[in-house]
């Protein structure tokens, strides 16, 4: 399935600043610890083939070397896992949903990208798993009002 995320999702999502100077373009994430002795800067940026990486500096004179790369791989891990939850999201596939009426709620069958195998959930339980509701899940199904 083609990438349909682009790097102001990715701003949007993860809170981030679009910064573009000629054909270069970053989204600056405020991720890292800064303090008077250590400084992070975080960014995202898309390369060609429409896959994404994460550049993390840190500068702090009163650490070694060998702490200074090891913090740099985990902001980059964690900010790598947090575009791949965006992009799993937005794979996802509504097959069909159900009201519930025994109780106010709405359950969705997704799958997780076209080839999965679908799985119904609540609402909550959605969002318990993943975080967060995808627009394309959630925007065509009618609104449930608690009585």
């Amino acid at each position: 399935m083609e990438n349909k995320i682009t790097l102001e999702i990715i701003a949007e999502k993860l809170g981030g600043k679009v910064w573009q100077k000629n054909d270069i373009k970053r989204v600056y994430l405020d991720r890292g610890h800064n303090t008077k002795k250590m400084s992070t800067k975080t960014y995202v940026y898309q390369r060609e083939n429409g896959t994404f990486g994460v550049s993390c500096y840190i500068e702090c004179d009163s650490q070694p070397l060998a702490w200074i790369k090891s913090q740099q791989q985990e902001v980059i891990k964690d900010v790598m896992q947090d575009i791949n939850n965006i992009i799993e999201r937005s794979q996802m596939v509504l097959v069909k949903y159900k009201v519930l009426e025994d109780k106010p709620e709405v359950m969705v069958y997704v799958k997780k990208n076209e080839n999965a195998e679908p799985v119904w959930f609540t609402e909550q339980n959605f969002f318990n798993e993943f975080g967060e509701y995808p627009e394309n899940i959630f925007e065509n199904i009618p609104a449930v009002t608690k009585q």
